[in-house]
């Protein structure tokens, strides 16, 4: 239980840019305390070298909704997604999904973002945002009705609406109560 929380504590810790040993340290970008789980999702793309608002856009897209700018740690889409950016219970990422930390938004950003690291080797940015949701580089994947556009948008379209949201949140960001 102790390692489990060092292990917690070090994964949110924050990452400063230049961090000594770090080749893709990145400073926390000013929306984070706007967005939930901002530190979590923030410290994961780091790791992975990843665009920070990515990541939080697919956080936004899998476990928000269509003009939230925030995800939620919940098991979703009929009992098969776990957790911030909703690993998936069925196929390859069983084992992590039904584990112990699937609901642990910091483990669970960053199992989200090797995947998604893993995906970027293989596809474009595109590609890869779409074969987290649908397997493939080239599928729609799910729909997004969002307000005022006649169109429902697909996965990767809908996700980098979420990250124009993020983008263009107040600087300094500010949580309101």
């Amino acid at each position: 239980m102790v390692f489990r929380a060092l292990v917690l504590l070090a994964m949110a810790a924050p990452v400063v840019a230049g961090a000594a040993g770090s080749s893709h340290a990145q400073p926390y970008p000013y929306w984070q305390p706007c967005v939930q789980f901002g530190g979590e999702i923030a410290a994961a793309a780091a790791r992975h070298n990843l665009n920070q608002s990515l990541l939080a856009a697919m956080a936004a897209q899998e476990t928000g909704s269509a003009g939230h700018d925030s995800g939620s740690n919940i098991i979703g889409d009929q009992g098969h997604g776990f957790g911030l950016l909703q690993i998936d219970n069925r196929g390859v990422h069983q084992s992590f999904a039904e584990g112990p930390n699937a609901m642990v938004p910091a483990y669970n950003a960053d199992y989200a973002a090797t995947f998604l690291e893993e995906l970027l080797s293989k596809y474009d940015e595109r590609g890869s945002v779409s074969a987290y949701n649908a397997g493939l580089p080239t599928r729609c994947g799910s729909k997004t009705s969002w307000p005022g556009d006649p169109q429902p948008l697909c996965y990767a379209d809908s996700v980098y609406r979420h990250q124009t949201q993020i983008s263009n949140l107040p600087n300094p960001c500010r949580i309101h109560p």
